[in-house]
């Protein structure tokens, strides 16, 4: 919710795929190319976040929803104990 501008609503789901899991959060608020100032801390937000899912094989995307208003990450992670796919065979979610 911290990052969730102006929403109602952040849903995260996590599913089984394979030996991944997915990971999304979508939230209902303002849409567009760029977080607003409130969104913002002083943290390493998306680029801290990317670079940890790739660190474990995995993929990260950041995109204002398509359809509906709100942004969305989207989150590709092997699952341990599977095998570690390499980053050039990472998927995108589909949603």
């Amino acid at each position: 919710m911290r990052h969730a501008v102006r929403s109602a609503r952040v849903t995260v789901g996590l599913r089984r795929s394979g030996e991944h899991l997915e990971v999304s959060v979508r939230d209902d608020g303002r849409g567009g190319a760029r977080l607003p100032e409130e969104a913002r801390g002083g943290g390493f937000g998306l680029v801290g976040l990317t670079e940890r899912v790739t660190a474990l094989g995995g993929h990260v995307e950041a995109r204002p929803r398509r359809e509906v208003p709100g942004w969305e990450v989207l989150a590709l992670l092997p699952i341990e104990g599977g095998s570690a796919a390499p980053r050039s065979a990472a998927r995108p979610i589909r949603t």
